[in-house]
């Protein structure tokens, strides 16, 4: 190894790289383009009164909502992905017009039929996703 002494020179700022590593616009994984809410847009009202029977079998959901926001919410076997939507939409209302999916988190697949049952569609204990389309 050689040292070489440069003490008595001024310095010089090496020349700038030809690219930036790691910018631009990118993809998040698993997700589209983003879409956003206009805030000001008059919202959907929904009218849904949520009941749970107590005596039947349970299970817990966690619902990701398309802020990103979470909530675990229990439901019944026998309630229908419709019911998912109808609550997620109570909690947190979008405005008209505005669609969304309801995923689940692994193995990803869009629930597309809303009378299919959490125990028929094996929604037991999963982590669904809402993603505004």
């Amino acid at each position: 190894m050689d040292l070489v002494d440069k003490t008595s020179e001024e310095y010089k700022a090496p020349p700038k790289p030809a690219y930036v590593a790691f910018s631009g616009g990118g993809m998040s994984l698993g997700g589209g383009p983003k879409v956003e809410i206009d805030e000001s847009a008059p919202v959907m009202e929904v009218d849904y009164e949520f009941k749970l029977d107590e005596s039947a079998k349970t299970t817990k959901l966690q619902l990701t909502f398309h802020d990103g926001t979470k909530a675990k919410q229990m439901f019944n076997l026998t309630h229908t992905v419709q019911d998912i939507r109808l609550w997620m939409e109570s909690q947190k209302p979008l405005p008209f017009g505005t669609t969304y999916t309801l995923m689940t988190s692994y193995e990803k697949k869009i629930l597309e039929d809303n009378s299919i049952t959490i125990e028929a569609g094996k929604l037991k204990g999963e982590s669904l996703i809402q993603t505004l389309t």
